[in-house]
């Protein structure tokens, strides 16, 4: 039978499966959550929940001017720790939806209790382009996500990212386990301490395997992906890339498909500059 595996799906999981409640030195991590859908029930109330159905056109949500995630209807949990800075920070929601949207950013431990609704908003539809600020107290310190600089020269940057998407590609087809592991382990190697305040030695040996797992395959593999297919959602410290919008039951973008042993659908990644070299942050 065919898998059909998503990372996206997959990292939420690196997130959740393998986080410990503490760190070594007795530090508790917070999860910081954006719940966002188009049904008003969940809103009302001070619960970790969002619902609704498919909205016409799409927004990408933005948290200190990077593009987080993209959504197109019914209720989505998206995890932004990763994207905080220590205290304030700031939310946008640009884009068409034929449907008002209810949107709720909520701190919560480990397993999901103790939750705490740090900011509420509800956002008219139509060509939307709000924003919203929230604070935090879970942040320990500045992610180097911050001092990654975008070139305003935009026709560079995208060839550069398209040459990075290429060379990954590449890799998978050629079954480079050593430069697939560091490829997609460098960011949470730079954000994952500082954000959720757990030992990353802990769990990186967990997250290698879960990646060699995903990507090694005993047959040939083919995908499908040129360099013109790719769209770019530029922010202040981060570039989105993806080829396409899935066509599933949640539409999600995606950076290209792995056919091979199993079928692997890559979703979009957010990639930063970080000692001049592109690295994918997420």
């Amino acid at each position: 039978m065919e898998i059909i595996v998503r990372i996206a799906i997959l990292f939420l999981l690196f997130l959740c499966s393998f986080a410990i409640s503490c760190n070594s030195q007795g530090v508790c991590q917070r999860y910081c959550n954006i719940f966002i859908g188009t049904n008003s029930d969940a809103f009302n109330y001070e619960i970790p929940r969002a619902s609704g159905d498919k909205i016409e056109g799409h927004v990408f949500i933005f948290i200190n001017n990077n593009p987080v995630e993209y959504y197109g209807g019914y209720g989505k949990t998206i995890q932004v720790n990763q994207w905080l800075k220590p205290e304030q920070n700031n939310m946008r929601i640009v884009g068409v939806s034929s449907r008002d949207l209810f949107v709720k950013v909520v701190s919560s431990d480990v397993y999901g209790g103790n939750s705490m609704v740090l900011a509420k908003f509800q956002v008219q539809k139509g060509n939307v382009e709000e924003s919203f600020t929230f604070n935090v107290k879970n942040i320990v310190g500045e992610l180097p996500l911050f001092n990654s600089i975008i070139s305003s020269e935009r026709s560079l940057v995208k060839e550069e990212l398209t040459d990075e998407v290429i060379q990954l590609k590449k890799d998978i087809e050629s079954n480079n386990e050593t430069e697939i592991v560091r490829k997609m382990l460098i960011g949470p190697s730079l954000w994952y301490q500082i954000a959720y305040n757990v030992d990353w030695e802990e769990i990186e040996e967990n997250l290698k395997k879960r990646i060699i797992n995903l990507y090694s395959h005993k047959t040939k593999v083919q995908i499908d992906l040129n360099r013109d297919e790719l769209e770019f959602v530029f922010g202040e410290n981060s570039v989105y890339v993806y080829s396409s919008i899935g066509s599933g039951n949640i539409p999600a973008p995606f950076l290209f498909t792995v056919e091979g042993s199993k079928k692997v659908t890559v979703p979009a990644v957010k990639l930063i500059k970080y000692n001049d070299e592109w690295i994918i942050w997420h």
